[in-house]
């Protein structure tokens, strides 16, 4: 190739870049997102990539549409008046049932939708709810409340739905029994008016649903795939310097957005929206499709939808729509830069080898940190790795108040089962109770094998008494799952449980001592038993009912 050729291909690559860059930074595309709910914390993301820049280094101009009872977005997004939008798990129900949604990223990891019971009104549990009165959102049963309230076998027919008046005021005044509690906002206005309650959070029942997906439509991604990479990537960034910076957002939402809400009131949203999101365990946005798919199968088991039919394509993948829109891009510019197939054909390879490279280091990286914070024999994490996520949890319920509890738990006769049958069974019958332990826990809960035949279960955002039901499902559960001996022989193995909630007085050593004296009580009490140690030091070997 000649050397004017060259220059002519290089001037008018630069030309074509270059005007490309004008024509974005002069004309800004306009994009529409409609919001859950009224301008607050539950939104900081987006008020920071706006205000950080993030959205208008993309090229884009956002106009938040603020939520109100009225506004349905999904109907908004799929009519294509917005173009993104904020929902709860209500996303996957309507793809289930045909609707053309996608989930680009989910901002909560866990549900922020509780219900709020007075501690007057003796109601504690789903189950008490028979024949009360619920207040929710347009007046329907959540999904996530529905599953919660089967899950213990109430008479769901019983209850009285009311539509909600968005005012916690009712509660107190005694116009309904249950009120549809967002988790960062009315548990605040009752503490500051010294009014006691009780939380009845799905999350505690296994219903773990994500919440404040951010999503489009199908048509969008097919036709714009490259709008939606940039709006998802500045929307994340725009998370990550919220929960970084709080206070400076909290003053934009007061100043800009919102100002009927006290800063006080805003910095407890922020703390427990931390919370919600736990970006000290995940990337922000992520979404396991395992537990989508566990969602999904929760709405057939309420009889919600009759099968998973829709349900590939929920989710996004960014990677993929990246690597298609970049073989579109490498196509049309092979057209004008042909003389340099070579050239890029070579680096191509070079990339691609680097890319090998990169993988292979990546993936012995990560099985290194696997070996680290493993247990090899049971894939559970081990003691050091437990400790280390213990006090992150301890961090963030000091700065919450919302509790969390600890179940330790020891196989029965271990010795005896290693002497009778050998230590192949012994270790198959610590794998199977493992197995068991991961099957019946929650995703956010951190499970870990303690020592020989000793695990230890760390329950977030759980009282003493959701922590001893959980440990009375788990007891059920391994008292009637056969295990083999090397000759084919079924026997029964049970276990011994210990029951302890934090609290502000505790230190970690002592939460772990007092769940050790529990288990060891439950021991020399014939073992096969719940002992659960209350604050008072009181020990009681019944768990309380769920």
């Amino acid at each position: 190739m000649s050397r004017t050729t060259y220059h002519f291909f290089a001037y008018l690559t630069a030309a074509v870049c270059s005007l490309s860059s004008k024509e974005i930074a002069a004309s800004p595309q306009t994009i529409n997102v409609g919001l859950r709910w009224v301008h607050q914390f539950q939104f900081a993301g987006y008020y920071a990539a706006i205000d950080q820049g993030y959205y208008a280094e993309k090229g884009l101009h956002i106009n938040l549409v603020e939520g109100s009872p009225t506004l349905n977005v999904t109907e908004e997004v799929l009519s294509g008046k917005l173009d993104f939008g904020v929902g709860n798990g209500e996303l996957v129900l309507q793809r289930l049932k045909g609707k053309p949604l996608v989930a680009i990223a989910a901002t909560f990891q866990y549900s922020p939708s509780v219900l709020l019971t007075l501690e007057s009104s003796g109601i504690r549990t789903p189950k008490d709810l028979e024949g009360k009165r619920i207040m929710t959102l347009n007046g329907q049963m959540y999904p996530s409340y529905l599953s919660m309230l089967t899950s213990v076998g109430t008479d769901v027919s019983t209850i009285r739905i009311q539509k909600s008046s968005f005012d916690v005021q009712d509660l107190i005044d005694g116009k309904v029994d249950a009120f549809n509690a967002y988790l960062p906002n009315e548990p605040y206005l009752l503490k500051k008016q010294n009014i006691r309650f009780n939380i009845l959070n799905p999350g505690a029942y296994g219903v773990d649903f994500y919440s404040d997906f951010i999503f489009t439509r199908d048509s969008l991604i097919q036709q714009n795939p490259q709008l939606v990479d940039q709006f998802r990537e500045a929307t994340l960034r725009g998370w990550r310097y919220a929960l970084d910076n709080p206070e400076e957002i909290i003053q934009i939402i007061q100043s800009k957005y919102n100002n009927e809400k006290t800063l006080d009131e805003l910095r407890y949203e922020a703390l427990a929206i931390s919370n919600l999101v736990r970006s000290d365990l995940v990337d922000i946005g992520y979404i396991n499709e395992s537990r989508i798919e566990k969602m999904a199968a929760i709405l057939i088991q309420e009889n919600l939808v009759d099968d998973l039919y829709h349900l590939d394509g929920l989710v996004y993948h960014a990677e993929k729509e990246q690597i298609a829109d970049a073989q579109k891009k490498v196509f049309w510019l092979s057209l004008v830069l042909i003389s340099l197939t070579g050239v890029c054909t070579i680096l191509m390879l070079l990339m691609r080898r680097l890319k090998q490279e990169m993988a292979s280091r990546k993936k012995v990286e990560e099985q290194l940190r696997h070996l680290a914070s493993v247990d090899p024999l049971t894939s559970l994490y081990n003691r050091r790795m437990f400790a280390s996520l213990m006090e992150k949890a301890t961090n963030i319920a000091r700065r919450t108040q919302i509790p969390y509890s600890l179940v330790i738990l020891d196989i029965d006769l271990f010795k005896a089962i290693n002497d009778k049958h050998g230590h192949n069974t012994g270790d198959k019958v610590i794998v199977g109770v493992a197995d068991t332990i991961k099957n019946v826990a929650r995703s956010c809960d951190v499970c870990a094998r303690f020592g020989g035949e000793e695990f230890i279960i760390l329950l977030p955002d759980t009282d003493l008494r959701g922590a001893a039901s959980f440990a009375s499902r788990l007891r059920e559960r391994i008292n009637h799952q056969p295990f083999y001996s090397e000759d084919d022989h079924t026997f029964k193995v049970t276990c011994s449980f210990g029951v302890v909630e934090w609290n502000l007085t505790m230190s970690l050593d002592e939460l772990i001592s007092r769940a050790d004296d529990a288990l060891y009580d439950a021991k020399r009490s014939g073992r096969d038993k719940i002992c659960t140690f209350h604050n008072s030091a009181k020990k009681t070997l019944e768990p309380i009912e769920a």
